[in-house]
């Protein structure tokens, strides 16, 4: 086979190659190559060529990746080639007697076996790789074919176009007050409130002798509810009060906190008591992640979010907001703990219940309306109306002032969604005397503030207790 020489390039094709066309005067036919000519005719070309050739400045070794399919796949050839040499050696001999030796001799020669006992032992642990991986599968799309439910046993006992009103304790005592919790609303089920079987802050309420147990269940905004605002809640808040009647302790956790106190300056006389958990109330309190994000996003940032939601903010764009604050928390670290958790030596039975109850009520979400979702954003969270004292509610104009009852204030303090301050300083602004005002810091982060363990066998417990002092 004839070899291809190596051309020399003479100095005027280099010229050619480089400057232009050959007619000295520099400028190439095709235009958009000089500025290539250019830089292949500066000193750099030659750095540029030993960086792709050795980007760290060091050879590279080669690297080995570990694949169990490729592993089973060599090994398996490499078997078939030692067991057809030695099958065309018998064949080639002129005895069967010699051909069954041949034959005998690779079964029994421990050597000739390796390949293939290994090979062997490669398919089942692909195998194993392919079964942990289907699990691992399962597990991490499982919130695709499930939904949030409650777990603790309830009657949905009032019906209104903005939520459900669901009684939890099996018998009302009239003599005693009611108990309502107002859950979040910011994009999840409301069942964060009753998230597990283990990990459920009704349970635990009525569990600590807390009498007439309710709580909100927040619809998913319609297009027809695009225009409700916060009025339209409050509004409906106010018929299930009147339902369970006057003077109820109200237990707002994160936007649910902000909304039960507005509605306590509203209706002061109604209320006995009310907590907020993991609120907002003083929103320029801090340096907060979504505060930040509130005041320096363009004016139509929001409202442009609504409108691809043809007029209610997607619950999905809420939820990539969150986790976009913990960017490799969400979209690796977990998948690895996940992955850690069923490949282990001992497979984490209930670390993976966990994962599954969490990714449930978390990937699922529920829309807001619109309206609802730019009032909150401009009036709360940009202007900071309510700590102001501008804040409509109602007709009505109201302050944290107009907050006369027993507070308890719960904290975070590993709450980057909430932070400590922004709860906390509820108590410079409303009108409750010192002496009937109490607060707490839980180690949590904002979510375990309603359902991690701990804070329900300490601090919940230490609310209840508040809480029944108080009626």
């Amino acid at each position: 086979m004839a070899t291809a020489k190596t051309k020399n390039t003479t100095s005027k094709e280099k010229e050619i190659l480089v400057n232009g066309n050959g007619n000295g005067n520099g400028k190439h036919e095709n235009q958009w190559l000089s500025p290539f000519g250019n830089f292949m005719n500066s000193q750099w070309f030659e750095q540029w060529q030993e960086t792709l050739k050795n980007p760290f400045g060091q050879k590279k070794e080669k690297q080995e990746i570990e694949n169990p399919s490729v592993e089973w796949l060599t090994s398996q050839w490499t078997a078939w080639q030692n067991w057809w040499q030695e099958l065309a050696k018998a064949v080639a001999e002129d005895s069967v007697e010699k051909a069954q030796k041949h034959i005998g001799d690779f079964l029994l020669n421990a050597e000739l076996q390796k390949p293939l006992i290994s090979a062997a032992d490669s398919f089942l642990e692909l195998s194993q790789h392919i079964l942990d991986f289907k699990e691992f599968i399962d597990y991490a799309t499982i919130a695709l074919n499930k939904k949030p439910e409650w777990v603790t046993p309830n009657v949905v006992v009032g019906k209104l176009r903005c939520f459900d009103l669901r009684q939890f304790s099996p018998k009302i005592d009239k003599t005693k007050s009611a108990t309502l919790v107002l859950p979040p609303f910011a994009g999840h089920y409301s069942t964060i409130a009753d998230f597990s079987e283990k990990q459920s802050l009704v349970k635990h309420l009525m569990d600590y002798g807390v009498p007439n147990v309710y709580c909100l269940d927040y619809h998913s905004a319609t297009k027809e509810m695009q225009y409700y605002n916060v009025d339209d809640y409050l509004a409906q808040l106010d018929v299930f009060v009147d339902d369970i009647g006057d003077h109820v302790n109200l237990i707002g956790l994160c936007q649910g906190g902000w909304f039960g106190a507005i509605y306590t300056a509203r209706f002061p006389q109604k209320v006995r008591t009310l907590v907020v958990a993991g609120s907002p109330i003083d929103t320029k309190a801090g340096d907060g992640h979504l505060e930040n994000t509130v005041d320096n996003a363009s004016p139509t940032f929001f409202s442009n979010l609504v409108k691809m939601g043809q007029g209610v903010m997607d619950g999905k764009f809420m939820v990539q907001g969150f986790k976009n604050m913990n960017f490799m928390q969400h979209y690796f670290e977990k998948y690895q703990r996940l992955y850690k958790m069923v490949k282990g030596a001992q497979n984490d039975e209930a670390g993976l219940e966990r994962y599954e109850n969490f990714e449930i009520w978390y990937e699922n979400t529920i829309n807001l309306p619109g309206k609802w979702y730019e009032q909150v954003i401009d009036e709360l969270f940009r202007n900071n109306h309510f700590v102001n004292e501008q804040f409509v509610a109602l007709g009505r104009k109201v302050s944290p002032k107009d907050i006369k009852c027993p507070v308890y204030m719960l904290a975070g303090d590993k709450d980057d969604i909430t932070l400590p301050e922004q709860v906390f300083d509820m108590e410079k602004y409303i009108g409750t005397p010192k002496e009937k005002q109490a607060k707490g810091l839980a180690q949590a982060g904002h979510i375990g503030l309603f359902m991690g363990r701990a804070v329900l066998s300490k601090n919940w417990k230490e609310i209840a207790e508040w809480m029944m002092k108080h009626q």
